[in-house]
């Protein structure tokens, strides 16, 4: 059976240069971007028009009366919204039903959407170990933050209470993103798991250097917020302004948001990394180890947002913890450090 962590390799065509997607990636976290209203002054509260609502049924979407296996099915409704950013990508493979590994997918939360998902995804879908989703949200021109969190959290709920109907093993949901997508990723689980002892929403984060304190990628080291940073893409994430958005910014922060009860997780991070700090992941590290939550940190020697992950120790490691968690396991991942080659650096 193929190694299920091959699917780690496909995210290092998000970053890789000439890729699709990499052209279209910020140069710094400070790459200016013309911050914008969401398309509706009701964005927030309307079902239809803006804002995620929190899974509740009300506004939910109902599952597909017949899915196909074996095949992508694309374009799934999660939301009783009617706009293409929230629905998501389905693959279940026949046979018995496999926990769901799902794919949120990055771009600064200004760019990117679920189709990245499908490509990075495929050699997991090869392996047939895993039923998998890929999920769309809004993005920043579209709606501020936290309708990208709502999006998310929404899609899983939804997935959660439909897994039998859609034919996945519900019990075992782990996530996966970089940058942006492993931020959502965090989130999602921290927020969730206090929710229920007996069967969490999340199970384990994959996190590739997604960020974890909002203004970090932001401030200077004295803690002032950097010149541009209301036309960065975190400007745009909370409609300018940042110096009155304290409050906006650590709710979005996932390490606010860390209680014993997380699950498991991995995260990956370069001390190179020009768009997230290295320090952010340490503090993150720290905050889930003293809370009790099983956690590791691999630190990437001279890595940089994204140029590692096709690097053999990185899926060796990857491939350790999803494993695990696919088997029930608490996961044992080492936390040495990584080098990267000298001609990579």
């Amino acid at each position: 059976m193929t190694n299920p962590l091959v699917m780690c390799a496909a995210l290092a065509g998000l970053f890789a240069a000439g890729s699709p997607a990499a052209a279209d990636e910020p140069a710094s976290a400070l790459a200016e971007l013309p911050v914008q209203q969401p398309e509706s002054a009701t964005a927030a509260a309307s079902p239809d028009g803006g804002a995620a609502n929190d899974g509740d049924e009300p506004n939910d979407a109902p599952p597909p009366a017949r899915l196909a296996r074996d095949r992508w099915v694309n374009d799934v409704r999660y939301s009783a919204a009617t706009d293409r950013r929230r629905r998501l990508n389905l693959f279940i493979p026949s046979g018995e039903p496999r926990p769901l590994l799902v794919y949120i997918h990055g771009g600064a939360w200004a760019r990117g959407d679920r189709q990245q998902g499908t490509f990075m995804l495929s050699p997991a879908q090869a392996s047939g170990q895993f039923a998998l989703a890929s999920i769309g949200y809004r993005l920043s021109k579209q709606a501020q933050w936290p309708a990208q969190r709502e999006d998310c959290l929404t899609a899983l709920r939804w997935l959660h209470r439909h897994a039998e109907t859609i034919g996945f093993e519900g019990e075992t949901i782990l996530l996966m993103g970089a940058s942006a997508g492993g931020h959502l990723a965090l989130h999602c689980a921290l927020e969730t798991a206090d929710e229920t002892d007996d069967d969490p929403l999340v199970d384990g984060v994959l996190n590739f250097f997604g960020p974890t304190r909002m203004r970090g990628l932001v401030e200077d080291e004295s803690g002032r917020l950097i010149p541009g940073a209301d036309r960065s893409p975190i400007g745009q994430l909370f409609g300018g302004d940042l110096a009155k958005k304290e409050e906006a910014m650590n709710d979005a922060s996932p390490i606010e948001h860390i209680t014993a009860a997380a699950p498991p997780i991995l995260t990956f991070q370069g001390t190179a990394d020009p768009l997230v700090p290295h320090t952010l992941a340490v503090a993150f590290h720290e905050a889930l180890t003293t809370a009790g939550v099983a956690n590791t940190l691999v630190t990437v020697e001279d890595g940089g947002h994204g140029d590692f992950l096709t690097q053999p120790e990185v899926l060796v490691r990857s491939t350790q913890f999803l494993t695990a968690l696919r088997e029930g396991r608490e996961p044992a991942v080492s936390d040495a450090p990584i080098v990267m080659p000298a001609a990579r650096r």
